[in-house]
């Protein structure tokens, strides 16, 4: 635990970090009531904050409860137990304590006692992928519209970085970490299924509105803000430390501990995380645009022709002409979107399997995939989810099981 004090402080400092204060307001500002009908924002604007007790979440959370009368703005906090360090139910009590000198409802989470020993690889996504799904699971149950994490600049630089040099990334990977994320409910979060006796992945409310009219956004109003900002502004408030925010065995440490202070002390004058932020901010927004593109162009070929049960009226028809028209560069971009679309934003329909979870494929198969639609003579591929039939009039895409990849 850092700072000396011996009970939490809930007193605004208002000599200190009064620019992460005001910071936050205009990103509020900004992320709340964004792309929602008018009939979401009277059902109420709730925002659930995700709470560690660390320095970051503490901060979003003093912050947002010093404006939340300000800006009218209904507060939950939840804290997640991971269930992997022996202190953990201390510091929900932490927490606990400090939401009630603010006056914050507290719903605490956990994950299931058999989560870790289930988890022997790849754990570090999979313990994301369920801390969010607990926080979803509390925020529909509770009728929050919103989760705000305390995600801020430094994150952001270490997930460009992370996806820059451990697996290559195009641009989607360099959007970074997303300022806003808003899905329809209920969504998925993780194709993997639920520990036993966790029912489906993600249920409607118990009123049963829980329906595709109701939205959940994920918002994190700290993205432009440095750790510098946020410990000074945390300069007079008791907050947790987590050792194993120290291990540099998790990957997303090492570049925290290691690989930034490296490019920092080589390049002195370069700040570093901020540019690497305005590079994921601005490849958000070119993004966005191409993302615009593809769904109309995906529009023309045919995919808005759905059914009410959620299957194409008719396959999607690429002509020979069309393919023909087309670079490669064009259709390796355009297979590329339409994989990756989450089926609840776009308008094709997948199986119940594969609900809520956009699909990616390799540069390679990619590659493939522009080479089948360039042959004349008849043949049949399978690329997830999708079956590929190919003849001298053109290729005729359909939802499929999913098979492993064949070429044909």
């Amino acid at each position: 635990m850092q700072n000396s004090k011996d009970k939490p402080s809930s007193r605004p400092s208002p000599c200190k970090g009064e620019g992460v204060k005001e910071k936050i307001k205009k990103n509020l500002s900004l992320l709340v009531g964004r792309g929602r009908s008018e009939k979401d924002r009277r059902s109420g604007e709730g925002i659930l904050i995700a709470c560690s007790g660390g320095i970051d979440s503490l901060a979003l959370l003093y912050s947002m409860s010093e404006l939340k009368d300000e800006l009218s703005l209904k507060l939950g906090v939840c804290y997640v137990d991971h269930k992997a360090r022996p202190e953990s139910a201390m510091e929900a009590k932490f927490v606990d304590k400090i939401c009630q000198d603010l006056q914050v409802p507290f719903f605490p989470a956990e994950f299931n006692d058999d989560f870790w020993s289930e988890s022997k690889s790849n754990f570090e996504e999979k313990a994301r992928k369920e801390r969010y799904r607990l926080l979803v699971e509390e925020a529909i149950n509770n009728n929050f519209s919103y989760i705000a994490t305390a995600h801020h600049s430094g994150d952001q630089a270490e997930t460009m970085l992370m996806r820059i040099l451990e697996r290559g990334t195009g641009l989607k990977g360099l959007c970074g970490i997303r300022g806003i994320i808003t899905h329809p409910i209920p969504f998925d979060l993780s194709p993997s299924p639920l520990p036993k006796g966790k029912g489906s992945l993600l249920n409607p409310s118990p009123s049963g509105e829980g329906s595709r009219e109701r939205l959940l956004t994920i918002i994190r109003p700290m993205l432009n803000i440095s750790k510098d900002e946020i410990i000074e502004y945390m300069a007079d408030r008791q907050y947790l430390s987590d050792s194993t925010n120290n291990d540099t065995v998790y990957l997303r440490n090492l570049y925290r501990k290691v690989v930034i202070p490296a490019l920092k002390e080589a390049l002195p004058g370069v700040n570093i995380e901020k540019h690497l932020s305005d590079l994921a901010e601005n490849i958000q927004r070119e993004q966005s645009v191409m993302e615009d593109i593809m769904r109309e162009f995906w529009g023309f070929v045919g995919a808005y022709g759905v059914c009410p049960e959620g299957e194409f009226h008719s396959p999607l028809q690429l002509s020979r002409t069309l393919i023909e028209s087309k670079s490669d560069d064009f259709w390796l971009t355009a297979f590329s979107y339409l994989f990756s679309f989450n089926p609840h934003l776009a308008p094709l329909p997948l199986k119940k399997e594969r609900k809520g979870q956009g699909l990616s494929h390799s540069t390679q198969t990619l590659i493939d995939i522009v080479a089948f639609i360039r042959k004349r003579d008849p043949g049949a591929a399978y690329y997830n989810p999708y079956k590929f039939q190919r003849d001298k009039e053109g290729v005729q895409l359909t939802p499929a099981p999913l098979f492993p990849e064949k070429r044909g």
